[in-house]
């Protein structure tokens, strides 16, 4: 069963859906759907519905959806990965992983040791999340927001990971429902940039005795977490 997350739709006056065009291209040309098929659709607000394919077309799509119960598919601890800038792909890689994972909210942050410019246009890191959560069945799409400098990305509750700390990750109460990892580019963060991030009230960890590279790092703080406090589960 195709599983196809839909920007917007309109409620058609016999109770079928018609989705909207990308998606439609998508079922139509990517998935290549027919009529008769089924399918489940959902979009960002947690919206999920199932149903078959009554037409298709090259750019229009319509289905007899009917509503679905929402699966529980989504972490009570809404992470927000604070990642310094990657090269190339990298950055792809973390975003889709990240998704995966169930993080809510990517902030790509500029940093002291990262690359001097930033070549993967956000709307193709938003359009991996949106791929990574129909992959993976999420009801929600993280949110990607442009790039902040270091300082501006300073708040709340969180963990900055450093190669050279010599601390374990904290431990929290139980009760905690968010948090914020902070991971820094290749060349990893600076001492300065380790001394704010200490004044703004953020805990200084490591991730072990090897120095990760920097997407490893993102994949494996957010592991540690979902399992510590989230919704991962290894027995």
């Amino acid at each position: 069963m195709a599983y196809i997350f839909i920007d917007s739709y309109i409620y058609r006056d016999d109770g079928t859906i018609e989705i909207d065009d990308e998606s439609a291209h998508y079922v139509s040309n990517v998935l290549r759907q027919k009529a008769g098929d089924s399918i489940t659709l959902f979009n960002n607000i947690g919206q999920y519905w199932g149903g078959d394919i009554v037409s298709i077309r090259k750019n229009q799509v319509i289905i007899n959806a009917k509503p679905l119960p929402t699966p529980d598919v989504e972490s009570l601890l809404d992470i927000t990965l604070y990642q310094g800038l990657l090269k190339g792909e990298k950055m792809d890689l973390v975003v889709q992983k990240a998704t995966e994972l169930g993080v809510k909210k990517i902030v790509p942050i500029i940093t002291q040791r990262c690359i001097p410019t930033f070549t993967r246009k956000i709307e193709r890191l938003k359009k991996i999340a949106t791929q990574a959560s129909r992959q993976c069945g999420r009801v929600i799409i993280p949110e990607i927001i442009e790039p902040l400098n270091f300082k501006e990305s300073l708040s709340g509750k969180g963990i900055i990971f450093y190669e050279q700390s010599g601390s374990k990750i904290p431990v929290f109460d139980h009760s905690i429902n968010e948090i914020s990892l902070y991971i820094g580019p290749e060349g990893g963060f600076s001492v300065d940039e380790i001394r704010v991030a200490e004044e703004h009230g953020l805990t200084v960890a490591s991730l072990g005795k090897r120095i990760l590279r920097a997407e490893t790092a993102a994949i494996t703080a957010v592991v540690l977490m979902q399992y510590l406090y989230g919704d991962l589960s290894f027995c």
